[in-house]
């Protein structure tokens, strides 16, 4: 049995409901991701039957991964047209489990208020530096 599905049962046992496919995932009204590199981020979000179809018209989705500018404004702009917001909220730190990450976030201001109890839920401090999620990339 892999590292991965050892760690997926662990959290079932947790409590939380696991999803098989990405679209089993984006049912609810915020999605966070956190990937490793821009390919994977399109694949998820824009791949057949990605976060950016399954996912309704109110919903958010805060990226945590560090993407390139160009992706991040294609992902500002998709889900502006499907009425969904996006949140670029690249984290530092560690440890994650003990919510010792810093969140560095921006999105619009309506889109940040909705998500302010989960980033303090997971960081010790959350900095917004800009409405536009691009200007978090460096």
């Amino acid at each position: 049995m892999s590292s991965v599905r050892t760690a997926i049962e662990a959290l079932a046992r947790e409590g939380a409901k696991i999803a098989e496919r990405v679209a089993d995932a984006c049912q609810g009204e915020i999605l966070i991701t956190m990937l490793a590199d821009d390919a994977t981020v399109e694949g998820v979000e824009f791949g057949d039957r990605g976060a950016l179809s399954a996912l309704r018209r109110d919903a958010i989705h805060i990226s945590m991964s560090t993407i390139s500018v160009g992706l991040s404004d294609h992902l500002t702009e998709a889900h502006g047209k499907a009425g969904q917001g996006y949140v670029a909220a690249p984290v530092f730190g560690r440890p994650a489990a003990a919510a010792k990450l810093f969140i560095i976030a921006t999105g619009a201001d309506a889109m940040l208020k909705r998500c302010h109890q989960l980033f303090d839920a997971m960081g010790q401090e959350t900095f917004v530096i800009s409405n536009r999620p691009s200007e978090v990339i460096w």
